[in-house]
C-alpha cells in the first residue's frame, strides 16, 4: 500500500466541484437535445456521464448520494446512445430507492425484473404520508413508474397511444418535481424524457413498418 505521505495533494472539495461541472454539462446537453442538436448534445451527456462515473464509482464512494450520481450518469450514457456504459454503471444503484430499482431494470432491459419492480411501486399501498415532501416523492415514484409501464406496453403492442401517455405523465412529473423542490426526481424525469425520445426514433415499431 502507498504511504499517505505520497498521496497527491488534491484540491479540497474537488469531487463536489467536478460534480458541479458534470451537471452543467448535463444541463447544456439536455437543452441541446431538446432543441434537436443531437451530435453536440449527446457528446455533452456522454462526457457528463463519464465524469460522474469517474468521481462516484470508486469503492470509497459507497454512500447513497454517490449511488444516485451513478444512476444519473448511467441515464446520461443511455440517452447519448452508449448503452453498454449505462448497463455497467447502473449495477450498483438498485438499492437506493424503489424508483432507482425500476430505472436500473429498465436500463438493463430486464423485463421480468422490471415488471416486479413496477409492481412494487404501483401495487403496494404506501405507509401513512404526513409530510408534503413524502407525498411529493410518492407521487413522483408512481408517475415515473406509470410512464415506464406505458413504454413497456408499447414495446409489446406497438400502439402509439402508450408513448403519448408516457410523455404526458413525464410532463406531470416535471411539474411535481419543480413544485415540490425535488431536484433528484427532476433530473431522472428530464433524462427519461430524452430516453423516451430516443426510443421513439429507434423502436422497431417505428423503423420496420415503412418497409412492409
Amino acid at each position: 500500500h502507498e504511504s499517505p505521505e505520497n498521496y497527491p495533494k488534491f484540491t479540497q472539495g474537488l469531487d463536489q466541484r467536478l460534480s458541479f461541472v458534470a451537471y452543467r454539462m448535463l444541463s447544456a446537453g439536455c437543452s441541446l437535445l431538446e432543441n434537436n442538436d443531437n451530435q453536440e448534445g449527446e457528446a455533452l451527456l456522454y462526457n457528463a456521464g463519464d465524469l460522474l462515473e469517474s468521481i462516484h464509482k470508486s469503492p470509497s464512494q459507497n454512500d447513497s448520494t454517490s449511488a444516485f450520481q451513478c444512476l444519473i450518469g448511467a441515464m446520461a450514457f443511455y440517452a447519448s446512445g452508449h448503452y453498454s456504459r449505462a448497463f455497467v454503471l447502473v449495477k450498483r444503484v438498485e438499492t437506493i430507492t424503489p424508483i432507482a430499482a425500476v430505472m436500473a431494470s429498465f436500463l438493463k432491459k430486464d423485463t421480468l425484473q422490471l415488471i416486479f419492480r413496477l409492481n412494487e411501486v404501483l401495487l403496494i399501498q404506501p405507509t401513512k404520508l404526513i409530510e408534503s415532501a413524502d407525498m411529493d416523492r410518492y407521487a413522483l415514484d408512481v408517475t415515473i413508474a406509470r410512464s415506464i409501464a406505458n413504454i413497456v406496453e408499447h414495446t409489446i403492442t406497438g400502439n402509439p397511444i402508450f408513448l403519448e401517455l408516457a410523455d404526458n405523465i413525464l410532463r406531470d412529473a416535471i411539474l411535481i418535481s419543480e413544485g415540490g423542490s425535488q431536484p433528484s426526481y427532476w433530473w431522472i424525469t428530464r433524462l427519461l424524457q430524452l430516453m423516451l425520445n430516443k426510443y421513439k426514433q429507434g423502436s422497431l415499431w417505428t423503423t420496420i413498418p415503412p418497409y412492409f
